[in-house]
Formats: structure tokens, C-alpha cells, sequence
């Protein structure tokens, strides 16, 4: 993806916007692993802290495009 970039064939936003959805893509996959694998209980703990990661992660892209 990085290299799309460099070469100057997509804009930074596109190429922060795929990053985050191929993030979130593995993150979702997480949370039903956990929930299969783990149980309820097992599943609610990880969720809130790959949710929480997720947020953070998508903070600065939030907040670039709010003052924009």
C-alpha cells in the first residue's frame, strides 16, 4: 500500500482509509474468534480491548478530517 503511495498513483487519504479498513477487517475477525473460541465472558474482555485499540487507532484519521 505504502508503495502506491510513493509511486503517486493514490492520495494519502485513500491509502490511510485502506490501512484502517484492512485493520478493522482483522479486528472484527478477532472478536468472533474470541467469542467462538473463548466463550461469552472471554469474548466480551477482548472485544473491549481490541475495540479500544481500534478507536485509538482511528483517532488521528478522525480528527485530520474534522479540521479539514
Amino acid at each position: 500500500v505504502i508503495s502506491v503511495l510513493a509511486q503517486g498513483q493514490s492520495d494519502a487519504a485513500t491509502v490511510t482509509l485502506a490501512v484502517l479498513l484492512a485493520f478493522w477487517t482483522n479486528t472484527v475477525s478477532k472478536i468472533v474468534v474470541a467469542f467462538v473460541a473463548g466463550g461469552v465472558r472471554y469474548g466480551w474482555v477482548v472485544s473491549l480491548g481490541l475495540l479500544g485499540v481500534g478507536v485509538g487507532a482511528c483517532l488521528p484519521w478522525a480528527l485530520a478530517r474534522s479540521t479539514a
